[in-house]
């Protein structure tokens, strides 16, 4: 029902890259890579100076095993300044490559700065999580706020990145 709303949502306000950002990871997570891929880019076409719209481009381009893509925007990640959450931002670029300590630290980062994006309700049960569930640091983080993750939504939809592959597409 919500990613009907969402949809709706985005037909009513087309402009607004929020929902755009929801559809893409609704369909990481349903295995549709370049539906992913197509919403985050229409997400980021509509904020491209929200520093966490191209982390969710990474994101997507993971997803869809578009390494090249991915690594290119990783790189103009690491040359910015920061943005509004600059510690969601490289959690999320993290995820995607597979590096779960660095993540971590993201996101103890984020939570400690208290950033936007890190909404503390969704971190237990959100799947973006579920690399760092079985990490103690994880669980730590669980219960100074107070929270109990959810299982592990699934099998994890992105797999290690294969640089040599990609850097030949």
């Amino acid at each position: 029902a919500a990613i009907d709303q969402m949809r709706v949502a985005t037909q009513l306000d087309p402009s607004n890259p929020i929902m755009h950002r929801a559809l893409g990871f609704y369909h990481v997570f349903r295995a549709q890579p370049d539906s992913a891929v197509l919403e985050f880019e229409r997400g980021f076409k509509l904020s491209p100076t929200h520093f966490g719209g191209r982390s969710n481009l990474v994101f997507g381009y993971a997803a869809a095993g578009r390494w090249a893509d991915a690594s290119r925007e990783r790189a103009l990640i690491e040359r910015e300044a920061g943005g509004n959450s600059p510690n969601y931002a490289r959690m999320v670029v993290n995820l995607a490559f597979g590096e779960a300590d660095a993540a971590m630290t993201a996101l103890e980062r984020g939570v400690a700065a208290r950033e936007a994006l890190f909404g503390i309700v969704s971190i237990p049960c959100d799947p973006l999580f579920d690399p760092l569930k079985h990490n103690p640091r994880f669980s730590a983080l669980m219960r100074r706020l107070g929270a109990h993750a959810c299982p592990v939504a699934g099998v994890w939809p992105i797999g290690a990145p294969n640089l040599e592959r990609s850097t030949r597409k």
